[in-house]
């Protein structure tokens, strides 16, 4: 039970990283020139690279959020099936 819940709070706070990333983007119609200027490599090398970096960071945040909460919650269903596919 306590799996399921921890689940659901991962997959709560995904979900609302996700939209505030996309929000964030949307009300801001210069943001994808922006990071196409900062990830073309004119500000040189390594600040290109700590760019990507830092946005890889928190996408690999939100893509372990989504696999672990989806993995938790569908854990103790498969559970409870089981259970009752024995009570039978």
């Amino acid at each position: 039970m306590t799996k399921k819940i921890i689940g659901f709070v991962f997959l709560t706070i995904a979900l609302l990283a996700t939209i505030f990333i996309i929000y964030r983007i949307a009300i801001n119609p210069n943001a994808l020139l922006i990071f196409k200027t900062l990830i073309s490599g004119e500000l040189g090398f390594k600040w290109t690279l700590g760019v990507i970096l830092f946005h890889s960071f928190f996408i690999l945040i939100i893509y372990l959020l989504f696999k672990f909460g989806i993995k938790w919650t569908k854990l103790n269903q498969k559970t409870k099936i089981n259970e009752t596919e024995l009570s039978k």
